[in-house]
């Protein structure tokens, strides 16, 4: 776990989360983009996951997501 109480904006709120991150090792001839690369989910107490980051290998590129909105049941 990483970034412990670290506040993150989304769209329906702020809220204050810890972070699970994975490390990702590429085989070397999938290393085009560098290794480790690294994943994130972001925790908020109460909500659940509120941003997360993930890339696909062929892509330099890192993709995150926020949440836009939740309901309580």
């Amino acid at each position: 776990m990483t970034d412990q109480g670290l506040n993150i904006n989304t769209p329906s709120g702020i809220y204050s989360t810890y972070n699970y991150q994975g490390t990702v090792h590429l085989e070397p001839n999938f290393d085009t983009w560098g290794t480790p690369r690294y994943t994130n989910k972001y925790f908020a107490e109460g909500i659940g996951v509120v941003k997360g980051t993930f890339f696909f290998t062929g892509s330099p590129n890192t993709i995150e997501w926020r949440l836009i909105k939740y309901s309580l049941n």
